[in-house]
């Protein structure tokens, strides 16, 4: 087409991306209530979301949900392994339809799925503009064994790009990110015994091959924080139903280290057009917690023998010891 236009950075667009984390996170961190109400009358209006979008918005898609276009791709890990980075740095490309939220719920039916995604005007019009138009979520599904093939009913051509971080230090993350998103559940006196950090990693550790253990906030296996580090069951999962040349492995901590090379290559395997991304700065951080040095050495003991697992399986030692 002659008309096509230059793919350039879009601002607006980063902006409407890093304003939905940044105003989510504030939404849990807020302590006055008046605030609080705002953010939540803020939220059922915007253009995109990080999570959650209201179910009236979704509800008001639903007789739609056939005109709208099937993901093409996938940008996944575990529960705070970066996901929400990748994902920015993903959805900044102009030539991406956004969806309604970076993380789409499912319950278990197409209709709602599909009405969180682009109607297919909306693709027909960067399409137009630019020339290729591609449709993705952000969700963290890993290690869902399920999920794969809800996915597959969707679109049994779609590729995955998987994120995998430090397992260790994955669970680190995802504790402090549930004290901040749970902080007024955590505060009630219901929750008072509750184990802290330690306690509760040597329990899960101690009674892991029962599966015990809980996570009340987040995660696809909501019941066990080592469960959502175990990765090698999902990767040859989504390798056996979709193929190994539609899967993309990407290491946390060289992403964290040096993004931009790496987002270039993920357009590159996605398909999408050359385009310069803008450096965006973390945007989701942990919440701060204490753990002691001895229970982290535990933990990194508990997965070392997965983690050489998991290399031998990817021909690739990820420097996770």
């Amino acid at each position: 087409m002659t008309n096509q236009k230059p793919i350039t950075p879009d601002t607006k667009r980063l902006e409407t991306l890093e304003t939905a984390f940044k105003e989510f996170r504030l939404y849990f961190s807020e302590e006055k209530s008046s605030a609080k109400k705002w953010l939540l009358f803020k939220h059922q209006f915007r253009k995109y979301y990080f999570m959650l979008p209201p179910i009236w918005r979704v509800a008001l898609r639903i007789p739609s949900w056939k005109k709208r276009i099937p993901f093409d791709f996938v940008s996944t890990g575990a529960v705070r392994s970066g996901t929400s980075s990748l994902s920015s740095y993903i959805f900044q490309h102009p030539c991406v339809v956004l969806p309604l939220a970076k993380e789409i719920l499912t319950w278990h039916k197409t209709s709602i799925l599909m009405a969180q995604l682009p109607h297919k005007k909306e693709k027909k019009k960067i399409l137009n503009r630019y020339g290729a138009a591609l449709c993705g979520t952000g969700t963290p599904v890993v290690p869902s064994m399920a999920w794969p093939h809800v996915a597959q009913s969707i679109n049994p051509d779609l590729k995955i790009v998987i994120i995998l971080r430090n397992p260790t230090q994955r669970v680190i993350s995802q504790w402090r990110w549930d004290r901040m998103v749970g902080k007024q559940l955590f505060s009630d006196p219901l929750t008072k015994f509750f184990p802290d950090f330690d306690d509760h990693m040597l329990e899960e550790i101690a009674n892991h091959k029962y599966g015990n253990g809980f996570s009340l906030i987040s995660g696809a296996v909501k019941h066990s924080y080592l469960a959502n580090s175990i990765y090698l069951p999902f990767i040859k999962k989504v390798r056996a139903i979709f193929g190994e040349e539609n899967i993309k492995i990407i290491c946390a901590e060289e992403f964290f280290k040096n993004p931009l090379p790496i987002v270039k290559n993920v357009y590159s395997f996605l398909g999408l057009p050359e385009y310069d991304p803008i450096e965006i700065k973390e945007t989701n951080p942990s919440f701060p917690v204490t753990i002691s040095d001895d229970t982290v050495s535990k933990i990194s003991e508990f997965f070392r023998p997965l983690n050489d697992e998991l290399y031998e399986y990817l021909d690739k030692d990820l420097g996770w010891e």
